[in-house]
């Protein structure tokens, strides 16, 4: 049966596409009541301008899969709406035939078969019990492809071929089986194992799911598999597939919060599912752990910015209250605090422990609250990472 690979961490590399100097905030005038003069505040050599004011990107096909690919995940289900055991997500962007078949040593046959029926993108996502990647004794997991293609035609086309070159691997082993809620579903199994893969089409989609039980039970996998069906197909359902012209111009932001959380240049970087991402709450889960996904619901967070290669995370709340409980959730994680940049209001900074860490040395973190955006931003030095969070308030502050 194929393998599903899935991504546990973001890669952090990054190309950058324009240099722009800087220069320091244009906003002049006097703060309104109740609201500081964030040209005060020590920003360092960092600007406290947002970074739309100085970049609009010009689309191309190939950014803009990108930007589909956020906005397809932003309606693939979180581990929970499955089994609420499964609170670890993952999740990465496909955009290419290739993306994730040359790695993994699978036949030519099912990378070409996704080219030869012109998949636009897609994305994989993976729904664990803990945090490892690997299989453990008695545990559940579920794995959700999803591709689009141009037509539902294609779409059926390309789905049949999968599923006979994945079943193909172990002709001899592997046996087809039939779910009753959903017929229509091509889907096998090989007996004596506790995992099935079934794959569907929902219009110009395909979904492929791999899901793993606690033990080699048809009856416990089928029901697992329609259980999965029941909540990913009407949200795909839900979703217009796009054609070339409408994946080229996509919004860029769509949330408007990537554009306005803290980097240290004026680069508009992205748009990158992985690292430098605009989702929504619920598509945001899709990425995180069970602190993650408790953040986004009690603090009713609709909207989330990433650029995680600069050290940045902005959430936004749909009202107060939820801003309230994000800062409170980030304020019981602190176990070393220190201090936090002189004048801005309710913010505070703290040590991360570093020990398992290996993608960054940005050991230092400061969360600040603006109205109904929070963010956490992070740097290598002390005064470095209360520079970036003053200018992050002030972005936000400056923001319209």
């Amino acid at each position: 049966m194929q393998t599903v690979r899935m991504i546990g961490c973001a890669s952090i590399a990054l190309v950058a596409t324009f240099t722009l100097s800087s220069c320091g905030s244009s906003i002049t005038g006097s703060p309104t009541a109740a609201e500081i003069d964030v040209r005060k505040l020590d920003t360092g050599g960092y600007s406290s301008d947002p970074a739309y004011m100085h970049f609009d990107p010009t689309p191309s096909l190939e950014i803009t899969k990108q930007l589909a690919a956020m906005r397809l995940l932003n309606h693939v289900a979180n581990g929970t709406e499955i089994d609420p055991s499964l609170t670890y997500n993952t999740a990465s962007e496909i955009t290419d035939p290739y993306d994730k078949f040359e790695s993994e040593g699978l036949p030519t046959n099912f990378r070409d078969i996704l080219k030869n029926n012109e998949m636009l993108y897609g994305v994989e996502a993976g729904k664990k019990q803990n945090e490892s990647s690997d299989p453990q004794d008695g545990d559940k997991f579920v794995g959700l492809t999803i591709y689009q293609f141009p037509t539902p035609d294609a779409a059926q086309t390309a789905n049949s071929a999968l599923e006979a070159a994945d079943f193909s691997i172990a002709g001899d082993q592997n046996e087809k089986v039939q779910l009753e809620k959903y017929p229509e579903a091509l889907t096998h199994w090989r007996p004596g194992i506790r995992t099935i893969g079934s794959r569907l089409t929902v219009g110009s989609y395909v979904l492929r799911v791999f899901t793993r039980a606690p033990k080699a039970n048809l009856p416990d996998l089928k029901a697992q598999l329609q259980r999965i069906f029941d909540v990913q197909v009407p949200m795909l359902e839900k979703l217009p597939a796009l054609s070339k012209r409408e994946i080229l111009h996509l919004p860029h932001d769509p949330e408007g919060v990537h554009r306005i959380a803290f980097a240290p240049d004026y680069l508009l970087d992205g748009p990158s599912l992985s690292v430098d991402a605009s989702l929504t709450g619920h598509g945001a889960i899709n990425m995180t752990g069970p602190f993650g996904e408790k953040l986004i619901e009690e603090g009713h967070v609709d909207a989330v910015g990433t650029r995680v290669v600069d050290g940045t995370t902005l959430w936004r709340s749909s009202d107060n209250a939820g801003a309230d409980a994000v800062v409170e959730k980030f304020r019981q994680q602190v176990k070393q605090p220190i201090a936090p940049p002189k004048g801005v209001p309710d913010s505070f900074c703290d040590e991360a422990d570093m020990s398992k860490e290996i993608f960054t040395d940005h050991r230092y973190r400061c969360v600040v609250r603006y109205r109904q955006y929070v963010a956490r931003v992070s740097g290598p030095q002390i005064a470095d990472a209360q520079q970036r969070a003053a200018a992050q308030y002030a972005i936000l502050a400056n923001s319209w």
